[in-house]
């Protein structure tokens, strides 16, 4: 049974869309959260985060996409909380962040 569940944990990591999805989930519920001083109330698109369509956009994502999208991810999640004091340079980073998502195939990931 444990070799089981060992083999299973083992295939869900290595195909990454679970985790790729699953990961922007919760950055899409937390980025608001985390930034909301830096932007006036509604200025902050926060699109509604659809499970499916990103399951099934990962479909044509490539093993180099899967890891682009894991570097950006990580990227965000080490960026400071935004306050207005600091604004211009949270702007830097998060460009800095997004720029590489720029060689992600077409098609591949759509949250």
């Amino acid at each position: 049974m444990l070799r089981l569940l060992a083999v299973t944990s083992l295939a869900v990591a290595l195909t990454g869309c679970l985790d790729v999805c699953g990961r922007a989930e919760v950055l899409n519920k937390n980025f608001q959260t985390r930034h909301d001083q830096c932007f006036p109330s509604g200025t902050l698109p926060n699109a509604p985060f659809d499970a499916d369509k990103c399951d099934t956009s990962m479909k044509v994502c490539s093993e180099r996409d899967e890891q682009t999208i894991h570097t950006y991810f990580d990227c965000l999640e080490r960026l400071p909380v935004c306050t207005p004091e600091t604004k211009a340079s949270f702007n830097d980073k998060f460009l800095a962040c997004a720029n590489p998502m720029t060689t992600v195939s077409a098609g591949c990931f759509v949250p």
